[in-house]
């Protein structure tokens, strides 16, 4: 079942949007932890990696589940 999620047409494109966004909204939570702090915005290459790993695993796993659901679905209405 994990070949024929992955690779289904579509789910590679959800995959990068889903943990594209999360990636935003997981440096927005941040920075207002921070109180909008200036300094928060110096980039560092692990700062940007962290939020890309962390989006792309969040967005896998969500993407994951949504193709999944709905290939199990379709194999129940097939039946």
């Amino acid at each position: 079942m994990f070949k024929r999620v992955v690779t289904h047409k579509g789910f590679w494109k959800s995959v990068v949007v889903i943990g594209f966004v999360y990636a935003i909204a997981l440096f927005l939570i941040q920075w207002m932890g921070t109180n909008f702090n200036s300094q928060f915005l110096s980039f560092s290459l692990k700062r940007i990696v962290i939020f890309l790993v962390g989006g792309f695993i969040v967005g896998f796993a969500t993407t994951y589940g949504k193709f999944w659901g709905k290939l199990k679905q379709e194999d129940y209405k097939n039946k």
